[in-house]
């Protein structure tokens, strides 16, 4: 994504249909952090702004296993010396491949200074304040940004802006439960870029990029975001849409395990484990993702309210288990030790 993508941390109100007041005092990433997002599939649309809403997407149907976010300090990441004013790195690994984002936070605003990977370094040559404190329905803050990234030898150029609007609060269901006290912020970003070879103008290309994100309390990682960007480069357009919610995992643990009696063992595992559940609560499906997000294929069988999952030909280390139930999405770490 990942806007890892774009970030807004807030705080929210315990009292339902209140409006929340957002504030950096408890939801500012800091180093330390880890957030968990899972892609779903793009059939939704955003809904109505305004107050006291109740957004309902808990049809929305998983693609893939979670992914994590570690935040990190900058110091001794790959790219340190390309961002020396950062104090905070989001680092994701996806397919193998890890990157990093760079970010500066102070008491009040968050910052974004750029990106790196093996295949790219984008650099944020006027910074953008991705998040100013404190917020609350129907508050709004812009700040302009300039960028330069190279890629095939070309240089590229990237001026924008970029307007934050709180449109809604209210409730907001997902796959994983129901939220109250969420705010909806919708952000516009809008940017020109200019590709260079030397001293050469090869052309020009402009994005149009709206994002819609639910944040409450509960937790660090949005709840939901839902994405669209328009653009064109260089003769070329293309469109995107992108949807990613929260799993409900807090430090590797389902928030749903707390409500369901859904249990796992052994753990470490060897050869096999097993699933139980309530008698009112049956799996559909069960994935299993190793750190770097690569998916295994597990044999599995049905014994009365437990399953039986053979975990046997799995190398060592940690693992993610994602249990799709009729009631949500389940979460467990799982250690498989020879």
């Amino acid at each position: 994504m990942k806007r890892l993508l774009t970030i807004i941390f807030i705080t929210g109100s315990l009292i339902a249909f209140s409006q929340p007041i957002i504030t950096s005092s408890t939801n500012m990433l800091m180093v330390g952090d880890i957030t968990y997002s899972v892609y779903g599939d793009t059939n939704i649309v955003e809904g109505n702004s305004g107050a006291n809403q109740n957004w309902n997407f808990g049809s929305i149907a998983s693609s893939g296993s979670p992914f994590i976010t570690k935040y990190i300090s900058p110091v001794g990441t790959p790219y340190e010396s390309n961002f020396p004013i950062a104090n905070l790195c989001a680092q994701l690994t996806n397919g193998g491949v890890t990157s990093y984002q760079y970010y500066k936070t102070d008491s009040s605003n968050i910052s974004y200074y750029g990106f790196a990977s093996p295949s790219l370094i984008y650099l944020q040559s006027d910074p953008i304040i991705q998040n100013h404190f404190p917020i609350t329905y129907n508050s709004i803050f812009s700040d302009s940004f300039a960028a330069h990234y190279t890629t095939n030898s070309i240089d590229v150029y990237r001026i924008g802006s970029s307007t934050l609007i709180v449109d809604g609060y209210g409730s907001l269901t997902t796959p994983t439960g129901i939220y109250q006290n969420v705010l909806r912020v919708k952000s516009v970003q809008n940017y020109i870029d200019t590709f260079m070879n030397s001293t050469t103008l090869i052309g020009t290309g402009a994005a149009l990029i709206t994002s819609y994100y639910w944040v409450s309390a509960v937790t660090k990682s949005e709840l939901l975001f839902v994405y669209y960007a328009n653009s064109i480069a260089l003769g070329q357009s293309n469109y995107s849409k992108m949807v990613v919610y929260y799993p409900g995992i807090v430090n590797g643990v389902s928030e749903l395990n707390n409500q369901l009696k859904f249990s796992l063992f052994p753990n470490p595992a060897t050869n096999n484990i097993k699933l139980s559940t309530t008698a009112n609560t049956s799996i559909t499906q069960i994935n299993l993702a190793d750190i770097l997000g690569k998916n295994y294929m597990l044999n599995y069988k049905k014994e009365n309210n437990d399953f039986i999952v053979d975990v046997s030909e799995l190398p060592t280390g940690m693992y993610f288990l994602q249990a799709t139930t009729n009631n949500g999405i389940l979460y467990k770490k799982v250690l498989i030790e020879r």
